[in-house]
């Protein structure tokens, strides 16, 4: 008998011991949100569109949470030919924290002494695009020439495109909306009131093969445009006085980008709940396919969520010189991948 309740004694000890080190283990496995102090940040954009599926992700999944971040989103709801301006100004004065515009925005303010810095990108690949209704017989760069062509936000992008390809802008004639908006433009182009349309190539393709309209369509990276369509981005006094709270949002950020990627029909379902009465009515069926869409450009084979290079920033720069878009600058201080880095690590 002693022996048996020695042994018994033994094991219930061995049983002790390993619900100890269960707990221990499951108590490292937490987030260690309740050992940082708590920072409320504010991401500003233009308008909610699925691409924010990092910041989506992030909210729906509890990730700022998890990171002891109190974060709120707001959205200029500027004019189109406006909306990066103000994303900028707003963040450079200190509105909001954190910002998302193109990487060509972020040279060009930088240049004009605007202290504002990348950090992490979105889409990896610019989808930009020369779009066209099928009957116009626009298969190549040359055929825009004695074009009508509607341009709003794509300015710089598709000037980088005519510099590339060797296009005189002075032979095409470009027309902006009257009200600069994506709706009246849409119907400009619908209407045969233009021959083509410069738009988000990726997302405006799914939606226009939702409906069963016809197109032909010139991907700007197919001729060696390079760009980062919308990089979130901070200011340099946010990386100098405040680098952890800034290493918790890119951490939540990348994670919800990542959710997205392995959860597109939630994330899409997600967004339509919360966002789907912001969307134009043609936009409103299509948000899942959007989302599987652009997964490719959110997580290329080669990459992971948030990644950015010095190559392709380099290139963008020389582009932007080339074209007369831009005067030398370090470019190297635009941007820096120390953040995504760290969280991978």
């Amino acid at each position: 008998m002693p022996r048996f309740r020695t042994l018994r004694a033994s094991l219930l000890m061995i049983l002790l011991i390993a619900l100890v080190l269960t707990a221990c283990g499951k108590s490292e496995d937490k987030p260690k949100a309740t050992q940082v102090p708590p920072a409320a940040v504010t991401f500003i954009s233009v308008t909610p569109q699925i691409y924010l599926a990092g910041y989506f992700g992030a909210v729906s999944q509890g990730y700022f949470d998890e990171e002891n971040l109190q974060a709120s989103a707001v959205y200029t709801d500027s004019t189109l030919d406006r909306a990066d301006s103000d994303v900028l100004a707003q963040v450079v004065a200190g509105d909001g924290q954190f910002g998302m515009v193109s990487a060509d925005r972020i040279l060009q303010a930088r240049e004009e002494g605007q202290p504002v810095v990348a950090i992490a990108s979105v889409y990896q690949r610019d989808p930009t695009a020369v779009i066209a209704l099928k009957n116009k017989g626009i298969t190549r760069p040359e055929d825009l020439v004695g074009k009508k062509l509607l341009i709003w936000t794509y300015e710089t992008m598709f000037r980088l495109f005519a510099s590339a390809v060797g296009l005189d802008m002075n032979q095409i004639t470009f027309v902006t909306p009257p009200d600069g908006d994506i709706a009246s433009g849409t119907t400009m182009w619908i209407t045969n009131q233009v021959d083509a349309m410069v738009a988000n190539g990726t997302d405006t393709a799914v939606q226009l093969s939702a409906i069963g309209i016809d197109y032909d369509i010139i991907y700007f990276n197919e001729y060696g445009v390079a760009n980062y369509p919308n990089v979130l981005f901070t200011t340099e006094a946010m990386l100098r006085e405040n680098p952890a709270v800034v290493q918790r949002f890119v951490n939540a950020f990348v994670r919800g980008m990542q959710y997205a990627v392995r959860n597109p029909e939630e994330m899409a379902a997600w967004f339509m709940e919360n966002y789907g009465e912001t969307l134009l009515p043609q936009q409103q069926g299509s948000q899942a396919q959007v989302m599987q869409a652009i997964i490719p450009l959110i997580a290329p084979p080669d990459s992971q969520p948030g990644m950015m290079n010095a190559e392709t920033w380099q290139l963008i720069y020389d582009e932007m010189v080339k074209a007369d878009l831009l005067e030398p600058m370090d470019v190297s201080r635009a941007y820096t991948t120390t953040y995504v880095d760290a969280h991978y690590k």
